[in-house]
């Protein structure tokens, strides 16, 4: 299993925000997935697991900044980009992305979302 530590996701890319025009985001969504694919990339030259082959079961585990209540679909859909940012880095399409896990962490400075990719070793 391959452990990543992603930044927590940017309030604008939170689906319930009132955004405006889209080009107001697109900056924080292109940095979502060049930070995404940076993490992955770095950590996967250094994994020494199995191949990842099949579907590709992914636990993502949202520390928030802070006590306040965020659904955690929302969540998830904060998060597109940088999954996005994952699969470019393991060269592979997100549709293999199989079962998603979604779990509540502990508020951490730094926020953040810890990625555990590919099933236990």
């Amino acid at each position: 299993m391959l452990t990543i530590t992603l930044p927590f996701p940017a309030p604008e890319l939170f689906p319930n925000r009132v955004r405006g025009h889209w080009a107001k985001i697109s900056g924080t969504k292109a940095k979502a997935v060049a930070d995404a694919f940076a993490v992955t990339h770095q950590a996967v030259h250094s994994y020494r697991g199995e191949a990842l082959t099949g579907d590709i079961p992914l636990t993502l585990t949202f520390c928030p900044p802070d006590k306040r209540h965020r659904d955690l679909d929302g969540c998830l859909s904060a998060c597109k980009q940088m999954l996005d940012g994952v699969a470019l880095a393991l060269k592979v399409n997100d549709k293999r992305f199989s079962p998603i896990t979604i779990l509540r962490g502990g508020t951490t400075r730094p926020p953040c979302v810890v990625v555990q990719i590919g099933g236990k070793e």
